[in-house]
């Protein structure tokens, strides 16, 4: 397994340079698999990373 950051970031390469990538590698890697099986520090925090209602609603 590689990781993400250690692939494509380097000390030369801003994160401008690197989110496109990044976010790339996130959904295609998570599109076929199980997410938490992949991501098991993110999935194994005690509460949720987003507050997707108030997200929504900041969108409306």
């Amino acid at each position: 397994m590689s990781y993400v950051c250690h692939a494509i970031a380097t000390h030369e390469l801003t994160y401008s340079d690197t989110v496109g990538s990044t976010i790339d590698w996130l959904v295609q890697s998570v599109s076929t698999d199980d997410w938490k099986a992949k991501l098991p520090y993110l999935a194994g925090y005690p509460y949720d990373q987003f507050d997707y209602n108030n997200d929504d609603e900041a969108l409306i």
